[in-house]
């Protein structure tokens, strides 16, 4: 059926439209299959199932040159596809460091307050389970250095998306070699809350 988008927040997953006969439906960003963002006010074509879910959702056939128009700061950001449309403000921390485990290579996004805090601390309790398994099999830390060597690219991707949501580039990340000032400046910019404006690296990671 047709119906037009009245709201999107890419941040948390989700979007709403209207029908002809102003029913409004929710849908997730797993169920939006174009290349860009929807466009607030734009046609699209739904199909909802029998529970009253919007099973599917794209650009009518007006909107199919849409793409060719909007700029690469603009382009949408997946979702995870096993959340099945969960919304961000409702994930737990195991949530949040999947999505970064999801992310390993994504240096070019934006990472939200949680997403970095929480992946480290499951990062770290990772790192004391895996020590203590080594205690017990007497493996002397190769698993301890096994789940470092896999935690590393994740951790660091997450470490400069987090830069890039307060409109720092991630090579400042190499400001951690400096002695105490470095690590300082770091904790700061980690503790700083999202950025609203959108930058070159895309929208705020969440809805400010």
């Amino acid at each position: 059926m047709k119906a037009k988008v009245s709201s999107y927040v890419p941040q948390q997953g989700y979007g709403t439209v209207t029908t002809e006969n102003n029913e409004t439906y929710t849908f997730s960003t797993a169920r939006w299959h174009e290349r860009t963002i929807p466009d607030i006010g734009a046609e699209v074509d739904i199909k909802v199932d029998e529970l009253g879910n919007v099973s599917e959702i794209s650009y009518g056939l007006l909107h199919k040159n849409y793409a060719s128009t909007v700029p690469q700061s603009e382009l949408i950001i997946q979702s995870d596809p096993s959340s099945n449309g969960q919304i961000e403000e409702n994930y737990n921390m195991f949530d949040w460091f999947k999505k970064c485990l999801i992310n390993y290579t994504n240096f070019s996004g934006r990472a939200r307050r949680k997403e970095y805090w929480y992946f480290y601390l499951v990062a770290i309790l990772s790192y004391i389970v895996a020590m203590i398994i080594d205690g017990i099999l007497g493996t002397d830390l190769i698993i301890f250095l096994l789940t470092a060597l896999g935690l590393f690219l994740p951790g660091l991707a997450v470490s400069v998306r987090r830069l890039h949501d307060v409109n720092k580039s991630g090579w400042f990340f190499f400001v951690s070699f400096i002695p105490l000032i470095g690590g300082i400046l770091l904790l700061v910019w980690n503790c700083t809350d999202t950025d609203p404006n959108t930058n070159k690296w895309g929208r705020p990671a969440r809805n400010v």
